[in-house]
């Protein structure tokens, strides 16, 4: 889960404008996993910087600061606490993902993904931007192998995006990276599907459950992101400048491979 909170960010971070945007945004979390972050954005172009005012404590600590150069593709994460910084890629936390899911001795396999897209037609004004709603329906089945003990669960989700042309620009968000993939066929049905759910366009709300149906009980999670407050203006290069004094650390995902050693 800790992944949907760094994947929610980054969509509300990692959009391009053809001129500056600010913005503030505001991401929670219910059900099964507690969590809200939200904070304020800056973007420009390629650059992108993101101050967060509440993080989850994992990924973005409180205070914490995003920059990105790239789009979204490459984070590097300030944590003003501690004065450190690590940069993580999201090749490499898709990578991630499909390395726990192949080299665990728990087997996990996601079978029979199913995915249905549809236009909710006009969505209305929201912060003086007209939308387009989309709705967003799929499912997988997961498959556990447990040293012979075996279990199936099943995956659904139900999202609604309300999104506007108003503030597209030319580089895509976090889940329009049309060639982010995990390797695994399933999975990446699902993300290609969440990728043209938005087709180029600005989310400005977006609301997701998630159901894990596994042994009789249903596990449900949603999460409501939402932008306000936006601005559009010509940003100078200063603030997506690095902050100073800070010191270069390993990644969660580094730290965790050398834990293995």
């Amino acid at each position: 889960m800790k992944f949907t909170t760094l994947a929610v960010a980054a969509l509300l971070a990692a959009v391009s404008a053809t001129a500056g945007v600010t913005y503030d945004f505001h991401s929670e979390t219910s059900g099964m996993q507690q969590v809200t972050i939200d904070g304020k954005a800056s973007v420009e172009g390629a650059n992108l910087r993101m101050n967060v005012a509440r993080g989850d404590g994992v990924m973005f600590k409180d205070g914490a600061t995003m920059i990105s150069r790239d789009g979204g593709k490459t984070l590097a994460i300030y944590d003003p606490n501690a004065k450190t910084y690590f940069e993580i890629s999201l090749d490499q936390m898709m990578a991630s993902v499909a390395d726990v899911l192949k080299s665990s001795m728990v087997k996990i396999a996601f079978t029979h993904p199913s995915v249905t897209l549809k236009d909710g037609g006009d969505g209305g004004t929201i912060e003086g931007f007209p939308t387009q709603k989309a709705i967003l329906d799929a499912s997988v089945d997961i498959n556990i192998d447990a040293m012979g003990q075996t279990m199936t669960s099943k995956m659904s989700m139900h999202s609604e995006s309300w999104t506007t042309d108003k503030l597209a620009g030319t580089t895509p968000n976090f889940f329009q990276q049309r060639t982010l993939a995990t390797g695994v066929d399933a999975l990446d049905t699902l993300i290609a599907a969440q990728s043209k759910s938005l087709q180029g366009r600005f989310p400005l709300k977006q609301v997701t459950t998630v159901h894990v149906l596994q042994g009789g009980q249903d596990i449900a999670t949603t999460t409501t992101a939402t932008v306000t407050n936006v601005k559009q203006k010509a940003l100078v290069a200063a603030v997506f400048a690095a902050p100073e004094g800070y010191t270069r650390v390993d990644n969660p995902l580094e730290a965790m491979e050398k834990r293995k050693m």
